[in-house]
């Protein structure tokens, strides 16, 4: 089946510079290098201008000039270049030369938005339930709780010691049988029904029942077979916590009535945010199918395939060597499976960033040091990798919160 995709063409960008244009950029840059450079015979910094040029080269000393001052260039058009080849620079390099600098670029997809005003998402109040409560307060007492011997009936969850023997037409089921095995009633993965007879029993209690392998079993000689257990129960263990750990480890410090309120405003928090997580998803995801987004450059999509495959194989313990030994045609296959995704979560990006322009969105620079001294334990300066990452990722931040709000009001609106 012929496939054809819609792919971004590359734009040539070039840089031309005269040799008065050089000159005036040798001269501009020496003055910052000049305090560092050394040649035998000068001091530090004292080394005349032309004596450097000659004994250490133009290229060596202004080699870094010209990617810099196309970078520049291309701010001052306001281009958002998304991606280039490596710079092919052709010419002189010296006070009489001439220099031809060319890339292929790849511009951002142009992206026209949807009627963003218009998307609606179905969301439910969030309402907790008193079950959600005590739950939550059954699990932090566990998990202060110490595991003890009690003498108590047998209850879902408790740690329990047994012996069982499985016996079919009065003959002992090989592998049937042990002896103060240890399990946890209701987590271990026992042939159904057979945890659940076990409900209700004492220590030292003993018990003969029946239970039916199931059809799909995997040992093909028992599967669909009724089964005669014995056991007889040793121990049984459950996590206690005395009143006193209960409200000084629990509680911290603080009455039951007070951990109660604080649970349900932790768990009304918690199901808020999940409602906002799954509101910013279907809203994003209307909004992009609803809007224009051009061409995705074969090269981002690439670039973002060659990460996510870097990160599978830094997961998976294995080298991708490894891997392409064991499934010959790994790297086809991931990226089969993954690349639509990729290209939709650019196009996601993009409809984002779009919408982040509409929204007119600012972030102050405490804002963005505050995220960079968390995130890399210091400050960052302005223009490097650090800060302009934590910018952007507190602008979509800001995007999506304001898209929410915006889709849940409409939404409301629209139900009254």
């Amino acid at each position: 089946m012929l496939k054809i995709e819609t792919q971004a063409t590359p734009y040539v960008i070039t840089l031309e510079l005269n040799s008065q244009q050089l000159n005036d950029l040798f001269d501009q840059h020496w003055e910052t290098i000049k305090d560092e450079v050394e040649i035998d015979g000068f001091r530090k910094g004292n080394v005349p201008k032309d004596v450097a040029e000659k004994q250490i080269g133009f290229e060596a000393l202004y080699s870094k000039l010209i990617p810099n001052v196309y970078m520049e260039e291309l701010q001052k058009e306001n281009l958002d270049v998304v991606y280039s080849s490596e710079p092919k620079i052709y010419g002189s390099f010296n006070r009489e030369g001439q220099i031809k600098l060319t890339t292929e670029s790849f511009l951002s997809p142009s992206v026209k938005l949807g009627d963003f005003k218009s998307i609606k998402v179905k969301s439910d109040s969030c309402i907790l339930l008193q079950d959600e409560i005590q739950q939550e307060i059954k699990n932090r007492k566990k998990k202060h709780s110490k595991l003890v011997e009690v003498q108590k009936t047998i209850e879902n969850g408790d740690t329990i010691t047994l012996d069982f023997e499985g016996f079919i037409n009065n003959e002992e089921i090989q592998g049937a049988k042990a002896v103060n095995y240890k399990m946890i009633v209701g987590k271990t993965n026992m042939i159904p029904r057979f945890e659940e007879e076990l409900i209700g029993l004492y220590p030292n209690e003993e018990k003969i029942f029946s239970v039916q392998f199931p059809e799909n079993y995997h040992k093909k000689d028992l599967a669909g077979k009724i089964a005669i257990f014995k056991v007889k129960i040793h121990n049984v263990f459950s996590y206690e916590l005395s009143q006193e750990d209960f409200l000084k480890l629990v509680c911290e410090g603080e009455s039951y009535e007070q951990l109660v309120e604080k649970i349900k405003q932790e768990l009304l928090d918690e199901k808020e945010t999940k409602k906002r997580k799954d509101v910013a998803s279907e809203a994003l995801k209307q909004l992009v199918a609803i809007s224009e987004v051009g061409p995705i450059p074969t090269p981002c999509i690439f670039q973002e395939l060659d990460q996510k495959l870097e990160q599978f194989v830094s997961n998976s313990g294995k080298t991708l060597e490894e891997l392409t030994t064991q499934f010959p045609n790994f790297e086809v296959m991931f990226e089969n499976n993954n690349k639509d995704l990729i290209i939709e979560g650019i196009r996601s990006t993009l409809v984002l960033q779009e919408l982040q322009k509409q929204f007119k969105i600012t972030i102050s620079e405490d804002e963005v040091q505050d995220v960079c001294v968390k995130r890399y334990g210091q400050k960052s300066e302005k223009n490097t990798t650090h800060y302009i990452v934590s910018e952007s990722q507190l602008k979509i931040k800001r995007t999506l919160d304001k898209f929410v709000d915006l889709v849940l009001l409409q939404s409301t609106v629209n139900t009254l």
